[in-house]
């Protein structure tokens, strides 16, 4: 795992985790979770990642608008599990607070109790704001 110039407080991080410059209360993170630069999260599971992507997936997701795998830079997430190989772009907000149960983003985001899900392979546009 690499986490880089992040503040973490009770957090378990899986193997190969990349956590970039990021602050973390109260969160666990699965094999392969990527969390790019400035997000905040907070009492969030993340079940990480089947495989990394390569230098042209990448790319490729670049040249379609697609995010990578992962929570993108800039997100703020709290109170949510997002399932494995979920895709956020940069500058999203997902928090539960005073939200009622339902679906939210075309299907993407799921509440239930008071819980935030987004789905397995569930792909988030930047600055998708629940």
């Amino acid at each position: 795992s690499k986490l880089n110039h992040c503040t973490i407080d009770h957090a378990v991080i899986g193997d190969g985790s990349i956590i970039m410059g990021s602050t973390i209360k109260r969160c666990v993170f699965g094999i392969r979770s990527y969390v790019g630069e400035g997000s905040v999260l907070e009492d969030v599971v993340v079940m990480g990642s089947d495989y990394y992507e390569t230098d042209e997936q990448l790319a490729g997701d670049l040249a379609r608008g697609r995010p990578h795998l992962g929570v993108g830079m800039g997100c703020r997430i709290k109170g949510a599990i997002i399932d494995k190989n979920a895709r956020i772009g940069d500058g999203c907000v997902l928090v539960v607070d005073g939200k009622a149960d339902g679906t939210y983003v075309n299907g993407a985001v799921i509440i239930r109790d008071g819980v935030l899900v987004v789905p397995k392979g569930a792909v988030l546009p930047p600055g998708t704001v629940v």
